[in-house]
């Protein structure tokens, strides 16, 4: 990465990684990050760098290559696959009853340049094929056809193994808890790897409509589940809503003078039952201080209230089975230890596999 580093200021250079890491890939999104950075955090009560300053305000294709750095460090490895290859081969042999698809990527023997704003559907542009990772049990998918009809989790979790590849489960309530009812590893978060993997699964099992999906706030995740089950209603889960809420407010260079008071408001509108409460609730959060605050009002108008319908309570109210995937999430604490603990340090792709088919996932 430090080839890309040259003309850039080293903290500047850290940040657009970060930022990447955690899963921000737009070019445009980072430029605005980077932007309130420099300005109120590098440079706070300093002489700013002119706008013109490339070591601190980076050009498109400066952010880019940044971001491609991390993606194809993190995306790609040429060492694994064939491993995973052998140890498929050997699951379907002693699973014969359990479903799998594994198709390793391949890349395309011509990459032209792209100057898309999405950085990671770019990078996922360089392959003819991506890797895609689909298991289900007999038992998950009688679990998925008796109750998965009503709602089902899809729940990411992240950077497991070497790879960082995306892990998704997907899951449902039963009488006695949660359980996984499939589990698939995409190469990119976009929503042609996401559908495709979905798909599989709709094949597997005939019929299989859920009435409602609960997901994070990801776009990937929402155009994929529009495309595959169009019928489907939508809804944003309660944890990660409020989650990327704390992240957001306690960033210093979003400069929110008291990050739990405002929490208190968002949350106001969000448990909203009805209209009236809405409009009050958003009224009440216009008044405070915190709309003066050009980026908070931005963030909230521009990335919340422009889907109000995936997450404010009176929009969910004939929904009310699951509002949230937190139970999930001790399901995801006990998968990562289990991974940590069974590849004793390896972090690979294979021995995650090994780990959730083996490990993790109920087969009766």
């Amino acid at each position: 990465m430090e080839a890309f580093s040259q003309n850039m200021d080293k903290s500047v250079a850290q940040r657009i990684q970060m930022l990447a890491g955690e899963g921000i890939t737009s070019v445009s999104d980072v430029k605005k990050c980077l932007h309130y950075y420099v300005h109120d955090i590098l440079f706070a009560n300093k002489e700013k760098p002119d706008s013109s300053c490339r070591a601190f305000f980076p050009t498109h294709r400066d952010i880019s290559n940044q971001i491609q750095a991390v993606l194809k460090k993190d995306r790609f490895s040429t060492v694994d696959q064939e491993n995973a290859r052998i140890l498929i081969e050997k699951i379907r042999g002693e699973q014969p009853e359990s479903s799998v698809v594994y198709r390793p990527y391949t890349a395309r023997s011509f990459v032209g340049s792209s100057d898309s704003d999405n950085v990671e559907e770019g990078v996922a542009s360089e392959c003819e094929d991506t890797l895609l990772f689909c298991f289900q049990t007999k038992f998950m998918r009688s679990m998925l056809k008796k109750y998965g009809g009503s709602v089902v989790c899809l729940d990411a979790t992240h950077k497991t193994s070497d790879y960082a590849l995306p892990l998704f489960l997907l899951v449902v309530k039963t009488p006695s808890g949660y359980t996984p009812a499939g589990v698939f590893i995409i190469q990119f978060e976009t929503a042609h790897c996401i559908a495709e993997a979905l798909d599989v699964f709709k094949q597997w099992c005939d019929n299989w409509s859920p009435q409602y999906w609960m997901v994070d706030y990801s776009k990937a995740e929402i155009s994929a589940i529009k495309q595959v089950f169009p019928g489907s209603q939508i809804s944003i889960c309660d944890f990660h809503r409020l989650q990327a809420w704390q992240r957001w407010l306690c960033r210093k260079e979003n400069n929110i003078s008291d990050p739990d008071e405002a929490l208190r408001l968002m949350k106001h509108v969000a448990s909203a039952s009805n209209q009236h409460d809405f409009d009050k609730a958003v009224e009440v959060l216009v008044d405070s201080e915190y709309w003066k605050n050009e980026r908070f009002r931005s963030y909230f108008e521009e990335v919340w209230l422009s889907v109000k319908e995936l997450w404010v309570m009176s929009y969910r109210l004939e929904f009310d089975v699951l509002t949230t995937n937190n139970g999930i999430e001790a399901q995801n604490r006990v998968l990562k230890a289990q991974y940590v603990k069974s590849s004793s340090g390896k972090r690979s792709l294979t021995f995650l596999i090994m780990t959730v088919v083996h490990g993790y996932l109920p087969d009766k």
